[in-house]
């Protein structure tokens, strides 16, 4: 099975860097909500058209995201449940 996304880490700035694709592969970064395609000019916004025909990529960074804060989750001391309960009593309920 080949690796299709490859993730690079943070850059400097905090922003976070995936490699995506098989043989050629390219380096997306998100800074903020924007995407970025690194390039060797510099990085270049992805384009709404782009993402409406490339939908893999914002997918492969909200897995990542997922992933993060999962392994952020399972390294805590403080259980979900009552982490949960105690969101829901301060009035923080998330869908």
């Amino acid at each position: 099975m080949s690796n299709f996304c490859k993730n690079l880490g943070r850059d400097e700035q905090g922003n976070l860097r995936l490699e995506l694709g098989t043989k050629y592969p390219v380096v997306y970064v998100k800074k903020g909500l924007e995407i970025y395609r690194e390039t060797a000019s510099g990085l270049v916004l992805v384009t709404p058209e782009e993402h409406a025909n490339k939908t893999w990529i914002a997918e492969n960074f909200s897995r990542e995201r997922r992933k993060q804060v999962a392994d952020v989750l399972q390294r805590t001391h403080i259980p979900s449940q009552d982490r949960r309960a105690f969101n829901k009593r301060m009035g923080r309920v998330w869908a």
